[in-house]
């Protein structure tokens, strides 16, 4: 038994949009900040809001609601969805379609002997699955587009890749550097608006900047993201056979595009 997204045409037509929008909105956002657009910390902060998260919260609650228990039974594809059973033989699939697109992730829609399509697309395709439908004679192509999705599938996240490092932890060092920096050149020094003004203003005053610089992470890690995925999905194409040490390579990039060039990025501003 496996765990997937059965998804209707509607479901991941919706679907698709919505994570193609909160992959791409922030690095748009991102480089027309780089470009030299005057955006403020709010305008940026809402952006982030409007084009970013609440598309991916959206997306997700579509994933929850059509997450499904797919099984092979007595020579029967079954898919399970909230009590609801959808099945077919499978001695009437004749081939495998992968998505020419992997949106809203990398999947497959199934192809019935009889020229009709199963109405439920895949996401993702199991590679034991796959297995199993090859020997059972369907036609299973080698898709880069596959390779891609198992290749995903199989990476390992480590430690540094959990949002609450990345962001969190990681996130600390450059907002002490900024939050410093800030208080020397307002108030003479790093406790100068503590003295000035109080607690609470020197408190809000922090949070602020934490929060501003979790913005501008947040930014950065989704554009490196778009470029190392756009390259990774590329390579796949040109070598198939290669999509693991691709996706190994492309996890590389992000991660020291993102842990070095954020202290880069820091450098540059106060050197230049």
């Amino acid at each position: 038994m496996w765990r997937v997204r059965a998804w209707p045409p509607w479901g991941r037509a919706g679907a698709a949009l919505l994570v193609a929008t909160s992959r791409v909105a922030p690095a748009s956002v991102t480089i027309t900040w780089a470009a030299g657009a005057d955006l403020s910390p709010r305008v940026t902060f809402a952006a982030l809001i409007a084009l970013g998260l609440l598309p991916a919260l959206a997306a997700l609650l579509l994933e929850l609601a059509f997450t499904a228990q797919l099984e092979v039974v007595d020579g029967e594809l079954r898919v399970t969805r909230e009590g609801q059973r959808v099945g077919v033989p499978i001695a009437s699939l004749a081939a495998v379609l992968p998505w020419r697109i992997p949106l809203p992730a990398a999947g497959a829609s199934l192809r019935l002997r009889s020229g009709n399509r199963f109405p439920l697309a895949l996401e993702p395709a199991p590679a034991p699955l796959l297995s199993t439908l090859a020997a059972a004679g369907v036609e299973i192509p080698a898709h880069p587009n596959l390779a891609y999705a198992a290749a995903k599938l199989g990476f390992a996240r480590r430690l540094w890749h959990h949002p609450l490092v990345k962001f969190g932890l990681f996130g600390l060092a450059p907002t002490a550097v900024l939050f410093r920096a800030h208080q020397i050149i307002a108030f003479g020094g790093l406790l100068g608006q503590y003295y000035l003004e109080g607690l609470r203003p020197y408190l809000e005053t922090l949070v602020e900047s934490w929060g501003t610089t979790l913005v501008y992470l947040v930014l950065f890690a989704c554009t490196v993201r778009v470029f190392g995925e756009a390259a990774g999905f590329a390579a796949t194409w040109l070598a198939p056979g290669r999509a693991r040490s691709v996706r190994a390579a492309a996890e590389g990039f992000c991660t020291v595009a993102y842990y070095a060039g954020v202290p880069a990025l820091l450098a540059i501003r106060f050197l230049a």
